[in-house]
């Protein structure tokens, strides 16, 4: 192995798309000599950890829940993924790997959810209700939740002995959606606000009962810990198949790996689509090393992980 030279080196990355790659020990600088990944003057180097859909592989295809409507659609497994590489919608987004021991993070990271990405911009996974159209969500209310009294209403991390039921609620009779078609949904999900403003989560519907507006949630994919639902609070559906219905929605089968998305604007073979993998974009375990000038895209989690000692990251950019 050669001596570094004084100063350290220079890795130049042109502009244009590369792959991830990870630095060990071995890759290490030393002090006053560092290992330099830096983008050529003038140009913007992007490492993604996505994967570009081939255009031969979007198709447009009847919506399976609207009739009448068309909908863009990938089949992922003919491309090689598998349940795998989709992850999970569930786990608490807001405090990390260890809040719901159902789903662990990885390197840090509560939510490991394949993601859909066209011409650079996020899609939405498909909802209702759908946002205001400045983007401002829009929301459901809890009205009753099972078991609540006014003893519930204890905002603390830990639940009050009030007996209310953390997986059963019923929605605001004061809204009116007939939200029945959500029954024969695949994979049906909420994203809630369910105990405190400050605490989303993602809990899947195990079942729902519409004589009666009730809601169940699979306890394996609690709420927030045990605390009990609250009046008022509010939430919307996810992964909803037959509320794909806006431009930037997508809709994913994480068993059958069948993707669909609608496309804002005019649909166009040449439009960028790109799904996250579980991958991170740059994992480093070397010391002394510098980032400058790199846009890292498409993770699945992190965009970078850097356990080394004297990293420096300038000027970059950690986006989709």
């Amino acid at each position: 192995m050669q001596p570094l030279p004084t100063g350290g080196v220079h890795v130049v990355l042109h502009g244009g798309t590369h792959a991830p790659f990870s630095l060990d020990e071995i890759d290490s600088g030393r002090a006053g000599a560092p290992v330099v990944y830096r983008a050529a003057a003038g140009e913007q180097p992007v490492v993604s950890a996505g994967f570009l859909v081939p255009a031969s592989a979007v198709h447009s295809v009847p919506h399976p829940k609207r009739p009448g409507e068309t909908v863009q659609h990938v089949a992922l497994a003919g491309l090689g993924f598998t349940p795998e590489h989709y992850g999970s919608l569930s786990g608490d987004t807001d405090s990390g790997p260890d809040t719901n021991p159902a789903t662990p993070g990885v390197n840090g990271c509560a939510n490991q959810k394949m993601e859909a990405h066209l011409d650079g911009v996020p899609l939405q996974l498909a909802r209702y209700p759908n946002p205001f159209p400045n983007g401002t969500w829009r929301w459901m209310y809890v009205d009753s939740p099972a078991g609540w009294n006014q003893g519930c209403a204890n905002h603390s991390r830990f639940a009050p002995p009030c007996g209310a039921s953390h997986q059963d609620f019923i929605w605001a009779s004061k809204d009116t959606r007939k939200i029945e078609g959500w029954a024969g949904e695949a994979d049906p999900w909420l994203h809630g606000y369910f105990q405190q403003d400050w605490a989303d989560t993602i809990a899947r519907i195990e079942s729902m009962h519409s004589e009666n507006r009730t809601i169940n949630i699979d306890p394996a994919t609690p709420t927030y810990g045990a605390k009990p639902i609250q009046k008022g609070a509010r939430w919307l559906g996810l992964n909803l198949l037959s509320e794909l219905d806006s431009p930037s929605e997508y809709w994913l089968d994480r068993k059958q790996g069948d993707l669909y998305f609608i496309a804002p604007g005019v649909p166009s073979k040449e439009r960028a689509l790109v799904v996250s993998v579980n991958k991170t974009a740059i994992v480093s375990n070397a010391s002394n090393v510098q980032f400058l000038g790199v846009q890292v895209k498409h993770s699945q989690g992190n965009g970078m992980v850097l356990r080394g000692d004297n990293v420096s990251v300038i000027n970059c950019s950690s986006s989709n």
